[in-house]
């Protein structure tokens, strides 16, 4: 089953939600955590499910000094970030004690030394994100002379000193915001990207940036500033009892086929609102943060066809909004499919074929009613076929060959009366399929369901299945 799927790269292919112009959508966001306990602003509502092993508040906000002056914003940016778990201390060398990276001059041998993502990134913002001075004089209303040829445009080039994008009174959501799509550009290597139109222009607002769709939310109106007094007091970004402002929000990226390289961020969870993160078919290398398990609200997650290795985890199992979830195509993901996704009530598709995974299918994928969609293909799966299956009452499709499967299929999968494909071949099986999954097919004699392609292997002098309903044995 295909799923369509745009390249704003490219050109954008927008839905409903799309700011691909300046326009936005309007929409109020004051929905409340029923959980009061304290959880990282950024992260999902109450306490998570399964275990992160990423550092706590308490274990690294006692290394952290604040900020001595108000206005001395990149110390404060790097105070914000790490004391809310964003980024982890060791990704600011001075911060954490290595005097010699993180330096423009170099180490202590002379060499050059390479900032961080997250170092990169506070630069830009502090030392090159700045807009022109305001061209209108706040006490007479009377143009300055901005030595443009008298051209009001406040991106226009002038010689006039500039002010700052952000400040330390800016929203502490919009500074995490425009901190986490700069560590973005700079973790995959966003000067070779095919396509980066407008991402780090100096006062461009991040929801300009190509393959960024961005809406109007209420967000809290605490400011960085605030924020630094008391980093555990933060009001969640769902908190609708307190203060509240306006802002472009981003809900959803989009950058496929880009020639994105590097790894992903775990920056990515300063992004609360996001609802779809689309990078297929890039060369994105390195793990999958566990951060991403923050992004609850996120429903589509198209990491497919990129160069990502490791395990699958664990907290993915928290997005409970997920309905598409496509890993395949990445051939250095091992390990076992974590039993947590089975949490995913919502999850319509989930495609992770081509990959290196090992051991059973986890029983909890029976969990997943409303799934539509199940490729596991060409991995290196095994044991017996799961009983619980039998619960997909809505699947369509379900590909499970090229793995190392054993025994038959349980009778009780013929309970799967919506399913049009199935595909077992290449694995370790034996069995006959008459008297199990026939019935299912088009044409049976006795009405059957919807099965159109059944393929197994059931070629050969002495076949492993025994079949004769299926419509594909290939050799």
């Amino acid at each position: 089953m295909g799923v369509e799927r745009g390249n704003p790269a490219r050109g954008p292919e927008r839905d409903n939600t799309n700011s691909g112009d300046n326009n936005v959508t309007k929409q109020d966001d004051n929905s409340t955590s029923d959980n009061d306990s304290y959880w990282p602003t950024y992260s999902p509502s109450g306490s998570p499910t399964v275990e992160d092993s990423s550092p706590t508040i308490a274990s690294s906000t006692p290394q952290l000094e604040k900020p001595m002056l108000t206005n001395d914003l990149a110390s404060a940016i790097e105070y914000h970030v790490i004391s809310q778990e964003i980024s982890n201390i060791a990704s600011f060398a001075e911060m954490a004690g290595d005097v010699s990276g993180g330096t423009v001059g170099g180490d202590s041998n002379g060499s050059p030394t390479t900032l961080s993502a997250q170092e990169q990134a506070r630069d830009f913002l502090v030392l090159r994100d700045f807009l022109p001075m305001a061209v209108m004089d706040e006490e007479d209303d009377e143009p300055t002379n901005n030595n443009n040829g008298g051209d009001d445009d406040p991106l226009a080039t002038s010689n006039e000193p500039r002010r700052p994008y952000l400040t330390t009174t800016s929203p502490a959501y919009r500074v995490a915001q425009r901190f986490a799509t700069t560590v973005l550009y700079y973790a995959t290597d966003g000067g070779n990207w095919e396509t980066n139109q407008l991402w780090l222009e100096p006062g461009v607002h991040e929801c300009d940036f190509i393959g960024v769709t961005c809406e109007e939310l209420s967000i809290p109106a605490v400011t960085l500033e605030e924020a630094l007094e008391n980093p555990e007091e933060i009001p969640r970004h769902d908190d609708g009892s307190v203060d509240a402002t306006t802002e472009r929000m981003i809900v959803a990226i989009d950058l496929p086929e880009n020639n994105m390289g590097g790894s992903l961020p775990q920056e990515l969870m300063a992004l609360p609102y996001l609802r779809r993160l689309g990078l297929w078919s890039n060369q994105i290398g390195g793990s999958l943060p566990t951060q991403l398990g923050r992004l609850t609200r996120l429903s589509s997650l198209h990491l497919d066809d990129n160069s990502l290795e490791g395990n699958i985890p664990s907290q993915i199992g928290l997005m409970s909004e997920m309905t598409n979830l496509f890993l395949d195509r990445n051939e250095g993901i091992a390990g076992r499919i974590p039993a947590e996704l089975g949490n995913l009530s919502k999850l319509e598709r989930l495609r992770l074929s081509n990959m290196s995974l090992r051991g059973p299918i986890p029983t909890t994928l029976g969990q997943l009613t409303n799934l539509v969609d199940l490729s596991l293909q060409n991995n290196r799966l095994s044991r017996s076929l799961p009983e619980e299956l039998k619960n997909l009452v809505n699947l369509e499709s379900l590909i499970l060959s090229g793995n190392e499967f054993t025994g038959d299929i349980p009778m009780s999968w013929r309970s799967m009366s919506k399913l049009k494909r199935l595909e077992i071949q290449s694995n370790k099986m034996s069995f006959d399929l008459d008297e199990r999954l026939c019935s299912l097919r088009n044409t049976a004699p006795e009405g059957g369901g919807l099965l159109e392609a059944l393929v197994t292997d059931c070629q050969g002098d002495e076949p492993r299945v025994s079949c004769n309903c299926c419509t594909n044995c290939p050799p």
